[in-house]
Order: structure tokens, then sequence, then C-alpha cells
């Protein structure tokens, strides 16, 4: 069995769990409430895939190099109220989901993502972007790779 339909399988199993979770949250969930890893709800859709893959992912293979489940909604820029949507923040690693959401195709909303990332990466931050293509099963070995990356 390959390491693809193991992670179909641990998501399929999990999926339930999540559900009942993600139900109960969204009821009490604030906006840019600090979340713990797996255990609250993400932003978007998106980043709740992302979530459920690298929980699955640690699950199925330890040691694969990067250090446990990632920080959500990391506030990194106090004066300016800025947020990963991932971050490990002792080794200055960042995870930003991109959607097509309106705010961020204006070019208002371009210009505050480019002057956040900018002082993200001043700040010392290596900072990785990922569409809804590389959230897909067939797409997610190499998404690991490529934050797996970023620790060596």
């Amino acid at each position: 069995m390959d390491i693809l339909n193991v992670l179909n399988i641990i998501g399929f199993i999990n999926q339930n769990r999540v559900v009942h979770t993600v139900i109960q949250e969204k009821i009490t969930k604030k906006k840019y409430k600090p979340k713990n890893p797996v255990s609250k709800l993400s932003e978007s859709d998106l980043e709740e895939q992302f979530l459920k893959m690298i929980a699955n992912f640690n699950q199925v293979s330890h040691g694969w190099g990067v250090p446990g489940l990632p920080n959500q909604q990391l506030l990194f820029h106090n004066s300016r109220n800025w947020r990963f949507d991932f971050a490990w923040p002792a080794q200055k690693v960042a995870v930003e989901i991109q959607g097509f959401g309106p705010g961020h195709n204006s070019l208002a909303g371009m210009k505050n993502d480019y002057e956040q990332h900018t002082a993200a990466l001043l700040m010392g931050w290596k900072i990785l972007y990922f569409m809804s293509h590389d959230l897909l099963v067939v797409n997610q070995a190499q998404t690991f790779a490529t934050i797996r990356a970023l620790f060596k």
C-alpha cells in the first residue's frame, strides 16, 4: 500500500470526527481567534484541507523532517495585526494558502498582501504559498517535499 492510499484511508476515518468538531466550533468561532492545530477551525476550506493533510501525514510518517504541526493564524506583526495561515515560529517558516476570494484579487488586497509578505521576509521568515492544486492527493507528496526542504 503506497502513502497516498494510506493518507486517503486515514482522511476517511478521521472525517467523521472532524465534521463533528467543525459543527460544534462553528457556533463559537470568533474572527482572528488564535487556533491550536487540528482542534480549531481554519479561516477557509482550503486551510482546513491543508491542516488535515499535514495532520494525516504526521500520523503516517513520523520523523518526516518537520517539527510537529504548525500554529494557525499566527500573529507575526503586532502593529499591523498581520497573521500567517500556518507557521512554525521557532524555525520562522510560514505557509500561506492562496484562495480566490475578493479581498486578495483587488488592487488594495494585493498591495496589502505584498506589503505583509515583504515585511515578513525582512523579519527573517521563509514563506511558502500553496493553492488548491497543491492540496490534491496526487500532488501531496510534492507539497510535503517542498515544506520539508525549508527545514533542512
